[in-house]
């Protein structure tokens, strides 16, 4: 049984989003979709330095049209100045956090989806997951197709024979779509733990609590 799990590619996510990627053989990063203005994809919270209060953490991207693909972002040309002002609010800078990670920030020499996917594939070495990544973008689709068709027509054209999908997901699909494709649906449950960025984790080289992190995870996945 070959499991995909499909999502968009979000900034820095909380951990609970890492169970998709232990859960699945493969991920696909969903970046031939519209740019949802409010979510996750270029934004995460994180605690501030100087008070401990939550704030937004958003990426230096141009002004584009409401209709624009994830696929289709750019970065601001002064993104690296930017960025590094903006870690510094919460206590990220090269003494922070490792070396590799802080260029991984900084790297605005690449599309917005990969520099996402980048940042995914850091977080999943270090907690030890080890599944495969794609850019939905890359594969050949009929660009017509909406919402759950979409999906099904992404995991067979990978040779997927289980989706794996969020919690949330339940109100979006329709198991019986997908067994009529020789797919079976399954979704993960609620997460236990703390919804912040998992780039909060980073900070100050705490391996052992990285190390915890991913054994709860790793308990929580399929």
């Amino acid at each position: 049984m070959t499991s995909i799990a499909i999502m968009q590619p979000y900034f820095m996510p909380y951990a609970g989003y890492f169970r998709l990627l232990q859960s699945a053989d493969l991920f696909v990063i969903y970046d031939c979709v519209q740019f949802p203005r409010r979510g996750y994809v270029h934004r995460n919270q994180l605690l501030k330095k100087s008070n401990g209060e939550k704030k937004w953490l958003t990426l230096p991207l141009i002004k584009q049209p409401r209709s624009t693909q994830i696929n289709q972002l750019k970065f601001k040309d002064d993104s690296p100045t930017t960025m590094q002002s903006k870690l510094l609010e919460f206590g990220i800078h090269k003494k922070s956090v490792a070396t590799d990670l802080m260029l991984h920030l900084l790297n605005f020499e690449q599309s917005p989806s990969n520099y996402l996917k980048n940042l995914l594939v850091y977080v999943c070495r270090h907690l030890e997951i080890n599944t495969r990544f794609i850019l939905s973008s890359e594969l050949d689709i009929k660009p017509d197709l909406k919402g759950q068709d979409k999906i099904i027509a992404l995991v067979k054209n990978l040779g997927g024979t289980q989706y794996i999908n969020a919690p949330n997901g339940q109100k979006l699909y329709d198991s019986a779509c997908f067994k009529r494709q020789d797919i079976n649906l399954e979704f993960l449950s609620p997460f236990h733990g703390e919804h912040i960025s998992i780039l909060q984790y980073f900070i100050n080289h705490d391996k052992k609590t990285l190390k915890q992190l991913s054994q709860s995870i790793k308990k929580q996945s399929i």
